[in-house]
């Protein structure tokens, strides 16, 4: 998995000094200037299709191209996957005029000291009724069960080796030791 970054410099010399160190490390990059071949200055939308052959989205392009509109560069790197702050470091390196999107935000679950396993796989716990788990499998309400009946109806159904078919009232393997052959006439051997 590759991660996409771009910053916007105010000059193309430190975007030109920010390639090199990237060529140096063997980064997959694209320098993208406000100014064209020819010399004159790329419409917005010129740019914003210049920034999205190089992986950048659409929305960060147009913010890029926004920065640029006063002249400037933006250097675009895919850095393969844990190569990321490397890359980051050497984009730093140079001051830059627009940082890219700010990072995803992380929702990281409190330590819960009456589930610690759960706190530690940062799961909810299946016995809170707003866990996605427990409205799934329907334990919230069995687990936290207000009225002692329900408990021991659970009780009952946890210590019956087959509760559906007694339900049923069908017959299990337990009361037959060989089903299959019974039901097709084969002796039994004993």
């Amino acid at each position: 998995m590759t991660d996409t970054m771009v910053r916007v410099y105010a000059n193309a010399d430190d975007a030109t000094a920010v390639a090199a160190k990237l060529a140096a490390k063997t980064f997959n990059y694209g320098v993208v200037s406000s100014v064209g071949p020819d010399g004159a200055a790329l419409s917005r939308d010129q740019i914003i299709a210049a920034l999205m052959k190089h992986w950048v989205l659409k929305s960060t392009a147009g913010k890029c191209a926004d920065a640029m509109a006063n002249g400037g560069a933006a250097v675009c790197v895919r850095a393969p996957f844990g190569a990321g702050v490397k890359a980051a470091r050497i984009l730093d390196s140079a001051p830059a005029v627009y940082d890219g999107p700010p990072p995803p935000p992380t929702k990281v679950m409190l330590y819960d000291p009456a589930a610690p396993f759960s706190s530690m796989l940062q799961f909810p716990p299946l016995a809170h009724r707003t866990s996605t788990h427990g409205q799934i499998w329907n334990l919230g309400p069995l687990l936290a069960a207000s009225k002692p009946s329900n408990f021991f109806r659970a009780a009952l159904l946890l210590s019956n080796p087959a509760p559906l078919s007694s339900l049923l009232g069908l017959g299990t393997v337990i009361d037959a030791p060989a089903p299959l052959s019974r039901a097709i006439g084969a002796p039994v051997l004993r």
